[in-house]
């Protein structure tokens, strides 16, 4: 085989012609009235109907040549009242020798079991499903229904009556051996089983044709310039010689879809077994021309050529599309006579007739006028991968082509993409940046047993599909030769990203589509939402993105440029499938594809973790639902690696945050204790009106291990105070149950909760748990609503739940405002609040306001704290420089998170971008008191489904696709992926600094802070007070009174007679020189006396001390 850059057309025509045959259906091959005949060689010969008194010995006989087997005819009869079908008999067995070689065979039907008339038919069906014969008797009827639909019945001009005696018919009389030599006689006594009174059959020599006995085997209607060369050519494909009388051969036009005989051409004589006969249009110009009769043969689009006898089409051809009926078998979309001198269409193989024109017919075959049609297949010229891809964004060779090349991947699965990738050898490459040297080759319902390194020779159909250059052999419409294995791959294109454009742009990757592609940069886990879904995890260059609005102030033009950055900058790792959840759909369960070797437990990966030198297939597809198109990278795991990198383990607890009171926002994702038992995703059960949608688990085996999830993250936190977000709004019927579960862990009456009942009107409320232990309420609660505020539409915001705690051990008092914010997702249009497209997403106002009201409603002191320090929690969904978090700190509030954790802070992930939108701030009073902040990252980088969601499919509140896939495991009752936010920690001391502070009834000379503080005495007696914090004091010399407060505490007294009190926390006292005291106060103190005569008290660990 060749190759060369130049078009080419080889024989991959029969390819298009068996796919448009596949969906074709045949049409009965029946002749309109314009087509006269000598009547069939099989035929109605004799009907008895009626006769006087009850109808008795009804019967049909058919006559015709003995040896005629008539398995599969049918005599079927109808109604002349509704020109309907009424009964149909079949026939069978072979006609016997009665008489010179015919007879006959009868069919009988019980007592009036055929209809009297007037204008009854009856219908002679042969094997084929033809009508051979539509006779009536009594007028004429236009069938409806059934075989003869559409045809106009022939009476046969004789009749009977209630006069007519018994065993009398009605019969054909004369000689002939067709049907057609008879004529119809009044009744007179029957025949039934024997030849006719008055009936002579005659041999005539060679039988007629019957249906297929002749096929138009060759037909050439086009030439270049003036068309003078035409010929059609038929075929005797039986092994007898057949006699042509009453054979003609019609030219159709089927302009439109109709079908008009334009001529008609007698056909005489006869023609041997396996002999061609040829009518042309010019003896000299077609060799073997027989007959040259034909005028013109029209051009197609669509025209037929078919044998006929009498109204029987023993053989028809459309070509150029399908010619009205009968004019054509099967289809003849796609069959068409090439212009090209010397070349027609041909049946192939020779004489095979299927009875589908293009299938049975191959186009641009050389002219064989009365031989062998040339069937033989010229090997196909190999066209290079690069020619047919071009450098434009469609291929530049549409069409059949072959082309020859390396499989680099398959994805031929039951459910997995039925294709492959093939690409150029590195030396026939032809180093054009700009001309793909991959391809993408289509092969459902007949892939190839293929492997990698392969090199196969493909034809089929070059095309473009929604934007992907392919090969398209699908079911059987092309071909796959494995001309080698085991070559070596062809070289990986290197890619650097970001790319030249955005990767959910087509033409940014067109060069280098189906191809081989190697990263240079370190990739790092940024998205894995889909991975369940779509089997996909995203991937971006170098660093994890944050959202444009956590580190930049809202820009619609910032936005633009930031998304067009990142597109840039990340690329999807696919799996070898683009069937939505196929890990659970299209047969038994399957692990998730990745990490490789199926996602589980104890084979995981997290967001933030990393894959070198990824390599795989460069693929512009959709993902699998509407929206999605993205390049990818296909994955060839049987020849590179995917494993990725962990350098984002799971954190086992949240660090600390110091702080005699800790308080935590969780998002809990939907703690719903109603079951959704509806399939719907807005009405059911739950909310104040006990109409709206049930959010959470769909079985009680689920909300169990939501609920181990949660109470394992809770127990872990072990805050004080915590913030819930999205509980049921309910009774507090939700909340009492998740506090159970807690105490069920931590011990009974660890936890209480603040009981608020219903709150607003949505599905979903904030709540406050609390351990009793160490705080208390102080007074009722507050909640801010419209009615507070009109500014905070509490339609969209869930009201914010506020309460003041006191902390027991000191008696200190703060207040704590649980919020819930609109989301960005659904629109606010309603109150004019639209997407303004500058990072802030959807009811930004909406926020802002909610923002502005609760920091107005917390100046009034709701809760009547008479006490300055607030603490605002929960999820505003707005991210850090956005206009609502910009609003609290403008009325004097100050996030703490960006304060202790920076810019690197998070707590969520949305489409592969960080940031955090459960939020805590603090007012100018709290703030100095604040010893710590902590976000838990044990949901945002987990993939969702670790969730509690189990294997089984909880009808009809749950999907079918919410279920998980039963390989795994993949659950555990643990606090990772217990929801989709990350909870926060913070720390609070809350002893704060009084205006004159003492120690041991002294007025302090040198004063610490809430925070960890760093303090060296003076040479003098040194009073020292300091609060929270983990604090490091030194006296110095000099008798020192020193009261650490609380935090772990690093004490030294130094020279002189030092007093030292630790007290709360695991505090270290030492004493040093002098007579010294050390009082350790509550924690797990250890002392050291040092020099002199030293008492130590409360001390768990003493040593050099008398007492």
């Amino acid at each position: 085989m060749s190759r060369r850059t130049a078009r080419t057309t080889p024989t991959a025509a029969l390819r298009k012609l068996a796919v448009a045959a596949a969906l074709a259906v045949p049409l009965v091959a029946t002749a309109p009235a314009a087509v006269t005949a000598a009547g069939p060689t099989v035929f109605i010969n004799e009907i008895h109907y009626d006769n006087t008194g009850t109808d008795a010995g009804e019967a049909i006989e058919v006559a015709g040549p003995a040896g005629t087997d008539l398995t599969g005819w049918s005599i079927v009869l109808y109604n002349g009242s509704n020109q309907m079908t009424y009964n149909t008999s079949a026939l069978s067995g072979t006609i016997p020798n009665q008489q010179a070689g015919f007879g006959t065979v009868v069919v009988s039907y019980p007592v009036n079991g055929i209809q009297n008339g007037p204008a009854d038919g009856i219908a002679l069906v042969d094997g084929g499903a033809t009508v051979v014969e539509f006779l009536s008797y009594e007028g004429s009827l236009t069938a409806v229904d059934g075989p003869a639909s559409g045809m106009t019945s022939v009476d046969i001009g004789v009749s009977e009556s209630s006069a007519t005696l018994v065993g009398e018919s009605l019969q054909l009389v004369g000689s002939g051996s067709m049907g057609g030599d008879f004529s119809w006689a009044a009744a007179q006594p029957h025949t039934f089983g024997a030849v006719n009174t008055g009936q002579t059959f005659s041999s005539s020599g060679p039988p007629a044709p019957g249906v297929g006995d002749l096929v138009v085997n060759e037909i050439d209607y086009d030439q270049p310039g003036t068309d003078t060369a035409e010929f059609v050519e038929i075929k005797n494909t039986t092994t007898g010689t057949l006699d042509l009388t009453g054979v003609d051969l019609v030219l159709v036009n089927g302009s439109g879809g109709g079908a008009t005989i334009y001529q008609t051409i007698a056909m005489s004589g006869t023609l041997t077994a396996g002999d061609y006969l040829v009518v042309c249009s010019n003896f000299a110009t077609v060799v073997n021309c027989d007959n040259d009769a034909v005028s013109s043969i029209q051009n197609g689009a669509p025209d037929a050529v078919a044998i006929v006898l009498g109204s029987t089409v023993l053989d028809t051809v459309s070509y150029e599309g399908n010619t009205g009926a009968p004019y054509t078998e099967g289809s003849g979309s796609g069959l068409e006579d090439d212009s090209d001198a010397g070349e027609s269409i041909s049946r192939c193989d020779d004489g095979v007739d299927t009875n589908q024109n293009n299938v049975d017919f191959a186009g641009s075959r050389p002219i064989t006028p009365g031989a062998t049609n040339d069937c033989e297949i010229p090997p196909p010229t190999i066209e290079f991968i690069h020619d047919v891809q071009g450098s434009g964004s469609s291929v530049a060779i549409t069409g059949d082509v072959t082309v020859q090349g390396i499989v680099t991947a398959l994805f031929e699965r039951d459910d997995a993409l039925d294709a492959f990738f093939l690409q150029e050898e590195d030396l026939d490459a032809d180093l054009d940046p700009s001309t793909s040297e991959g391809i993408y080759v289509f092969c459902r319902g007949g892939c190839p047993a293929v492997s990698a390194g392969d090199q196969v020779t493909v034809t089929g159909e070059a095309e473009e599909f929604f934007g992907m250059s392919q090969i398209d052999m699908a079911f059987g419409s092309g071909t796959a030769v494995i001309e080698s294995s085991g070559n070596p791959l062809p070289t990986a294109v290197a890619v650097d990203l970001p790319a030249s454009g955005s990767t959910v742009d087509e033409a940014t990757f067109e060069n280098i589509e189906g191809m081989l592609a190697a990263f240079t940069d370190t990739l790092v886990v940024s998205e894995y939402f889909q991975l369940a879904r779509f089997g996909q995890v995203v991937l971006t260059e170098t660093d994890r993105p944050f959202q444009f609005t956590h580190l930049n102030a809202p820009s619609a033009a910032g936005y633009a440029a930031f998304l067009a950055d990142l597109a840039a900058r990340r690329i999807i790792l696919d799996d070898d499938s683009n069937d939505n959840n196929d890990a659970i759909f299209d047969g038994p369960d399957e692990a998730y594809y990745y990490p490789e070797g199926g996602l589980s437990l104890g084979n995981k990966f997290r967001g933030g973790d990393t894959i070198d030198n990824l390599t795989g297939v460069m693929h512009w597809s959709f993902a699998g639902s509407s929206g999605t198109d993205a390049w990818r990278i296909r994955p060839i795991p049987s020849a590179f690696d995917y494993t990725f990198t962990s350098v984002n383990p799971e954190p086992a607890a949240p660090a600390a945050v110091g702080g005699s009171i800790q308080v935590a926002s969780f998002n809990v994702l939907n703690y719903f204790t109603t079951i959704d038992v509806t399939s719907s995703g807005s009405s059911g059960d739950c909310g104040p009106s006990a109409t709206q949608d049930c959010r959470g688990a769909d079985s009680v085996a689920e909300l169990d291990r939501q609920r181990a999830k949660i109470v394992a993250a809770m127990d872990e936190l072990d805050a004080d105070v915590i913030g819930v977000v999205e509980i049921q709004n309910d009774d507090d019927t939700s909340i009492a149950d998740l506090v159970a579960g807690l105490n069920a862990v931590a011990g009974p009456g660890t936890y209480d909760y603040i009981a608020t009942s219903f709150i607003g009107s949505d599905a979903i409320k904030v709540g406050l748990i609390y351990k009793p232990g160490t705080v208390s309420p102080l007074g009722d609660f507050a909640i801010l609503d419209s009615s507070v505020d009109p500014a905070f539409i509490d339609t969209k915001n869930r009201p914010v739940l506020i309460q003041t705690f006191v902390e027991n051990a000191t008696d200190e008092r703060f207040t704590v405002a649980v919020n819930h914010l609109k989301s960005k997702g659904s629109p606010c249009d309603d109150v004019g609040d639209p997407g303004l497209n500058d990072g802030q997403a959807n009811c930004n106002l909406t926020r802002t306001s909610a923002a502005q009201a609760l920091a107005d409603y917390l100046a009034t002191d709701p809760t009547n704290s008479d006490d300055p320090d607030f603490l605002i929690i929960g999820d505003l969904n707005a991210y850090a420089m956005e206009d609502p978090i910009t609003a609290l700190v403008n009325a004097g509030y100050t996030d703490l998170i960006n304060a202790f954790q920076g810019s690197s802070a998070y707590s969520f992930v949305f489409d592969g971008q960080l940031g955090y939108l459960d939020h805590a701030l603090a007012n100018a009073s709290l703030l100095p008191q604040i010893t710590g902040v902590t976000e838990w990252h044990i949901n945002a980088d987990e993939i969702n489904v670790f969730d509690y969601n189990d294997d089984i499919r909880d009808t009809p509140g749950e999907a079918s696709f919410e279920r998980e896939t039963t390989v795994g495991p993949i659950y555990a009752p643990d606090a990772l992926r217990s929801s989709d936010h990350d909870p926060l920690l913070v720390g609070l001391g809350l002893d704060s600094i009084p205006d004159n502070p003492t120690c041991n009834g002294l007025a302090a000379t040198i004063v610490g802070t809430p925070g960890d503080d760093t303090i060296v005495g003076t040479n003098q007696a040194d009073v020292i007070v300091t609060f929270g914090g983990d604090d490091t004091i030194i006296g110095g010399n000099g008798d020192d009174v020193i009261c650490a407060g609380y935090g772990d505490d690093v004490v030294d007294g130094g020279n002189g007679k030092d007093l030292i009190f630790g007290e709360q926390g695991d505090d270290s006292l030492a004493g040093g020189n002098g007579k010294d005291a050390l009082d350790g106060g509550a924690g797990a103190d250890d002392g050291d006396g040092g020099n002199g005569k030293d008492s130590c008290v409360a001390i768990e660990v003493a040593v050099n001390c008398e007492s």
